[in-house]
Formats: C-alpha cells, structure tokens, sequence
C-alpha cells in the first residue's frame, strides 16, 4: 500500500469516527473525555473496565473460560492480540492490530457470520463497537 493510500484511509477512517461519535456522551464518559473532544482515543484499558469486565467476564473468566479466552484483567492483552482463534474463524487473530475487519473479536460483537457476543445477553452498542475498532485500528496498544 502506497503512503498516499494509506493517508487517504486514515483521514477517511477519522472524518468517519468523527461524524459517526460526535455527540455520544456515553462514548466520551467511556474514554475518559468529553463528547466534543477531538483527542480522545479508546484504550485497552478502559475497553477492560467498561466493556470486558462488564458484559465478558461473566462467562470469559476463571479456570475453564468459554472459548478457552480469559477477558479478565491482566489477562484479556495476551488471550487476545495476534492470537488465532480457536473456536471460529480459526485462520483469523482474535484482535488483529491495525485491522478491525480482519478480526475476529470484532465481527463476533458484530454477529458477522459467527454467533453474536455477548452470547444470551444485549448486544453491545454500536458505540461501543466502533470504540474497540478505534483501539485495534490504532494498533491495540497494551494500554
């Protein structure tokens, strides 16, 4: 991919995460920031303490984890990024840094040809899915 693409994604990917979570303050308290603040990036961080151990744990926890995934804190950086899934789409990461289409996490919250996470509760808001796509696009920092 040339630099020129790759900017004209970028900008493209920013002016859309813009439009698409201006005005969200829900997302804004989830990040720690304000809703009309322009420098406000998703963390692995706060991802774990609102999202993970929130909706995830509950089943992705302890000795015997669903999936064999442990989301728990300490724990989810390393069962997650660069790691191939083991249950479905298994020539696929679970979180592919730098790709949010090309993981698997992202398209099981997303009901994307998998069966839908979290499984037996409420979807998770668009939101929030595009605060984790932000943080694996952004190249899933262990933040």
């Amino acid at each position: 991919m040339t630099n020129q693409i790759a900017a004209q994604m970028f900008i493209t990917f920013v002016a859309l995460m813009i439009i698409g979570l201006s005005g969200c303050g829900w997302l804004a308290s989830l990040l720690g920031g304000s809703s009309t603040s322009s420098n406000t990036t998703a963390t692995l961080s706060s991802i774990q303490a609102n999202v993970f151990n929130t909706s995830c744990t509950s089943c992705h926890s302890g000795s015997s984890p669903a999936g064999s995934l442990n989301l728990t804190s300490g724990q989810s950086y390393g069962e997650m990024v660069s790691v191939n899934a083991t249950t479905a789409l298994t020539s696929m990461y679970l979180v592919k840094p730098g790709s949010s289409t090309e993981s698997v996490l992202i398209r099981r919250l997303e009901g994307n040809g998998v069966g839908p996470m979290p499984q037996g509760g409420s979807a998770l808001d668009a939101a929030v899915i595009n605060t984790i796509k932000a943080w694996i696009d952004a190249g899933a920092a262990n933040n």
